[in-house]
């Protein structure tokens, strides 16, 4: 059987979802050929930076062409139906520790 992926950001996603059987091996290889390869690059490029992208689409909503799930989100949520930028890290490290400080300090009043 041969399944469509697609490598985007770096990592590879199937194209349409598959189910194996508990027996199936779970370890696959995928073979890439060696002049596809970038062997020296420690940067990413920055057209496929998150808030590139997101910037250059406007806050257009969600793209439904692979999901019907999708669009019925879409058609829930009216104009609030729009990509967003993906948190980061730091933000999620300026939460934690502000929950982390209310927390302290409730615990000592």
């Amino acid at each position: 059987m041969q399944v469509e992926v697609i490598i985007q950001h770096g990592k590879a996603m199937l194209a349409k979802p598959i189910y194996l059987k508990e027996s199936a091996p779970s370890r696959l290889f995928v073979e890439i050929n060696d002049e596809d390869v970038e062997l020296d690059r420690d940067w990413f490029p920055e057209s496929a930076c998150v808030s590139h992208n997101v910037a250059q689409r406007g806050g257009q909503a969600p793209d439904v062409s692979h999901s019907p799930v999708q669009a019925r989100f879409n058609a829930i949520l009216g104009p609030l139906a729009r990509i967003r930028p993906e948190p980061s890290i730091a933000d999620d490290h300026k939460v934690f520790l502000g929950a982390l400080d209310a927390r302290q300090g409730g615990a000592e009043g």
